[in-house]
């Protein structure tokens, strides 16, 4: 499956929740711009985005006006945001592809947390690339957890927590059972 210069939405703008995205596959592709995004502006919550592959999940580059390809969950307003989970014997994020959950400057929910399950991990540029949940409000920040055999955090890569408002940012873990390698990249975890 390939999802190029398109997206697949789902969003909440009143107190119901939105529905979760739900995609599986041997081959799972976003490149060019190619987008998974749920969001939330109201009370209800956003929905989860979970991706499945039974051989490689793989997040690559960025579309027209430099659009970052990926997997996006946001709230602006009340509503939590949606979690993301990503499963895959190789799961990879290059080239300014994004895995992000993130509460708005303006908003009271919670961000989602992300987590990753995969044989092989591993994020690098040469564009910046990122695997992150972020608050830059009164809501909480979320987790991000990295659960692989072999972990590759190239140059250009990041992985993060953070918060730049009110709200407390989650936690990194990432446990690798063989190799977890750090060259250039960046763990981060930061709150104001």
């Amino acid at each position: 499956m390939r999802i190029a210069d398109a997206t697949a939405a789902s969003s909440a703008s009143g107190q119901g929740a939105a529905g979760s995205i739900i995609v599986s596959g041997s081959r799972v592709t976003l490149a060019a711009g190619g987008r998974l995004d749920a969001t939330t502006a109201a009370d209800g919550a956003g929905g989860r985005i979970d991706v499945t592959a039974s051989e490689s999940i793989d997040i690559v580059g960025t579309g027209a006006a430099s659009l970052a390809t990926g997997v996006l969950t946001r709230t602006a307003g009340a509503g939590a945001a949606g979690d993301i989970a990503l499963s895959a014997p190789s799961v990879n994020i290059v080239d300014g592809g994004i895995v992000s959950a993130s509460s708005d400057a303006e908003a009271s929910g919670a961000a989602g947390s992300v987590r990753v399950r995969a044989g092989r991990f591993a994020i690098a540029g040469p564009a910046p690339s990122r695997v992150e949940s972020s608050t830059g409000g009164t809501g909480s920040g979320g987790d991000v957890s990295i659960v692989a055999t072999d972990v590759t955090i190239g140059a250009g890569g990041l992985v993060a927590a953070s918060s730049s408002g009110a709200g407390v940012a989650g936690q990194v873990t990432i446990v690798a059972a063989d190799a977890l390698r750090i060259f250039g990249g960046c763990l981060l975890y930061t709150s104001d």
